[in-house]
């Protein structure tokens, strides 16, 4: 069963891989797990390990090329990530090895992220930028998010099949949603449970109430030049621009953060590792929060007529 959902994940990659047409280099990469300067910090090879890392790239860059002109089948695109895979492991001693399938794991994790955010769910990556979140609670309230969606998903299905309108089907989501983040926060570590608890009250507020002063005069001056009549239509159009903006400045904030955090573990001499790991963690944030802004702004543009969406491009929340 592991190894099937291994093939669907990896096929699913090689799949957006193909469809947007990515530079062969950055595809081998993204394909093995990360770059030779990001394996070679994160699993500490010597010099000789990162040459022969270096030529197995070379060669699956060669191999990838040929696959894609020839119009390659799923499975030989599959085969050959696992190849690649199976060449980086035959550089590494038993211990680096260990290493590379956790940072491969932990890759994976992070892209299961953005499903978190998508089905309302604290964001663990987040909880341990924003909230500190220790390792130990990070690893016992993971099973129980990953439940959570699949309980979620479940749910939807089973109403849907039922003939359930879609208000209905919000509201026992809904439920069922903080019955699971109550479970979430009753697995972590009682040491993080204040913090966890902090960070929750601001968590769900609604993305006007988290607005800084600033963004909400903003906010209040775009909806005036809007000038919209419909008060229902209005309420819409606020709660779609108010999630545009929060979106955009946690996306300045968490840019603002991995600066700083950067800086700090260079001026502290840490691992490169680490540097990767901060990298990453901030990087998927980033990402959810770049297709949250993607999604609101669709959704602004469906609902708005054409001067309307003109102000909000001239306002900088549309483009």
């Amino acid at each position: 069963m592991a190894r099937q959902v291994k093939r669907l994940f990896a096929t699913a990659l090689l799949f957006a891989c193909v469809a947007i047409r990515a530079r062969a280099g950055e595809d081998v990469n993204r394909m093995a797990g990360g770059g030779i300067e990001e394996l070679r910090a994160v699993l500490e090879l010597d010099a000789a390990q990162a040459d022969r890392l270096r030529n197995a790239m070379r060669t699956a860059e060669t191999d990838y090329a040929r696959l894609r002109a020839t119009r390659a089948t799923v499975e030989e695109l599959v085969n050959w990530q696992e190849g690649l895979r199976g060449r980086v492991r035959a550089i590494l001693t038993p211990q680096q090895a260990e290493k590379y399938d956790a940072w491969l794991e932990r890759k994976r994790r992070l892209g299961d992220e953005y499903e978190k955010a998508l089905y309302g769910l604290p964001v663990l990556t987040e909880l341990k930028l924003r909230a500190s979140l220790s390792p130990e609670s990070q690893l016992k309230m993971q099973p129980v998010a990953d439940e959570a969606v699949k309980g979620i998903k479940a749910r939807m299905a089973a109403m849907r099949g039922a003939g359930a309108n879609l208000n209905d089907i919000g509201l026992a989501v809904n439920e069922l949603r903080k019955e699971f983040i109550r479970k979430m926060v009753e697995a972590a570590s009682k040491d993080d449970l204040r913090k966890i608890r902090e960070y929750l009250k601001i968590w769900v507020k609604t993305p006007a109430e988290k607005l800084t002063r600033v963004e909400q005069d903003r906010l209040e001056r775009v909806m005036r030049q809007l000038e919209l009549a419909d008060g229902a239509q209005s309420d819409k159009v606020r709660s779609l621009v108010s999630s545009a903006l929060w979106h955009l400045e946690e996306c300045n904030s968490l840019r603002r953060g991995l600066g700083k955090e950067l800086l700090m573990l260079i001026l502290s001499r840490k691992a490169d590792a680490e540097m990767w790991i901060s990298i990453y963690d901030y990087t998927t944030l980033i990402d959810i929060r770049t297709r949250r802004v993607r999604a609101v702004r669709e959704d602004l543009k469906a609902a708005l007529p054409t001067k309307q969406i003109a102000k909000l491009v001239a306002e900088g929340i549309l483009e």
